[in-house]
């Protein structure tokens, strides 16, 4: 009886171990279905992110070559307006000159009448009988020349009187084309500052849409990523809870020893700057075996813009490895390994310069110097 009832307890202990292990994995499982969501959301949003920021960047262009038109504009503002200052002179000047033309035809129209009066008056006089009752030769002489002013002074009085006249019909012509240019200038002022208040209140009104939307996205990125952090942390968490499976690491790379950049800070190859580099380089051809390092469970197995295609497998106690820019992956996310069994083929995908492999090795996240833990 005694026999059974141990029997029976190691078969619940077993269970229990085994429900345990299959909980986990569906936690990891689980976890690693909803980061692959936020990783694709993220994705999205950022795309989104870096469209407006394009079309921000291209709107202030254009709000730049508005302003130079606007520059250019209330330039040709400020000449119309020296120049309506300039017809605005012309016109009182003209306006003077045609009181001055109107006073003088006022005065020739008086003295005009004057002598109409007096010719009105005088009319009984007759020149000839003027002229034949001279006394002498010397009067008559003095009588004619008289006869011949008077007669001179009314053709002069009739003469300035009309080129007064015309003067002034000219001087009003004159002074109304000045007026109508100075209107029409006044309304190309008054439309072209319209134009430009409206062109820039309506890029200025699109700049500050766009930079809302900006900050939208932004928003919208930081919480997804701090969504993708707490999951991140929370397999770490269920990572620390599963012991190490023990043992040393296995060369990623059979038969390829050769570390072409080793971990540490470095100049990028291909983004041209100083960064860390998170793991080691090994120079290995296009279509090696790339085995994994321990046994574990595959957390991630997908294609990544900067890792290309690549491999993190969990070995327990908070340690992973990382295996990237791969040609084939041969192993899915939720699969168990072996160590030394065959997880992918090298290749050159991602930001990479050529064949090879980049190999990381974590503790809860941490980035470690992968040849400390490594056995060839």
């Amino acid at each position: 009886m005694k026999k059974w009832i141990s029997f029976l307890l190691i078969l619940t202990c077993v269970s229990s171990l085994a429900f345990a292990g299959t909980n986990y994995d569906e936690q990891i499982d689980d976890l690693e279905g909803e980061k692959d969501q936020l990783e694709d959301r993220l994705d999205d949003m950022r795309d989104q992110k870096d469209d407006v920021k394009s079309n921000i960047s291209q709107n202030l262009k254009e709000i730049r070559t508005l302003d130079g038109k606007i520059q250019e504009r209330e330039g040709e503002i400020d000449e119309l307006e020296t120049r309506i200052r300039g017809l605005l002179t012309q016109i009182d000047y003209k306006k003077m000159e045609l009181s001055d033309s109107e006073n003088e035809y006022e005065a020739y129209m008086a003295l005009f009448n004057k002598r109409l009066r007096a010719m009105y008056m005088n009319s009984d006089m007759d020149y000839m009988e003027l002229m034949l009752t001279a006394q002498s030769i010397s009067e008559l002489a003095v009588r004619l020349d008289m006869v011949s002013y008077i007669a001179e002074n009314d053709q002069k009085l009739l003469k300035d009187l009309n080129n007064t006249k015309i003067l002034i019909r000219h001087q009003k012509y004159e002074l109304e084309l000045s007026e109508q240019e100075m209107r029409t200038k006044m309304q190309t002022v008054v439309d072209a500052k319209k134009e430009l208040m409206d062109s820039s209140s309506q890029k200025q009104s699109i700049y500050d849409n766009l930079q809302d939307q900006y900050e939208a996205l932004k928003k919208a990125v930081d919480e997804i990523e701090a969504e993708e952090k707490a999951v991140n942390d929370e397999i770490k968490r269920l990572q620390m809870e599963r012991d190490y499976v023990g043992g040393e690491m296995a060369w990623p790379a059979p038969g390829y020893y050769y570390v072409t950049s080793e971990f540490g800070q470095r100049f990028h190859p291909v983004l041209k700057r100083w960064k860390l580099h998170t793991g080691i380089d090994l120079r290995v051809p296009s279509g090696s075996k790339i085995v994994s390092a321990n046994d574990g469970v595959v957390l991630i197995a997908k294609y990544n813009v900067a890792y290309g295609n690549y491999i993190v497998v969990d070995h327990g106690g908070g340690i992973s490895t990382l295996y990237a820019h791969n040609k084939k992956l041969l192993v899915s996310a939720g699969q168990t390994v072996k160590r030394g069994q065959v997880i992918s083929y090298s290749g050159s995908t991602g930001y990479s310069t050529g064949p090879h492999l980049h190999f990381e090795y974590r503790i809860n996240g941490e980035y470690q110097n992968p040849l400390e833990y490594l056995k060839k």
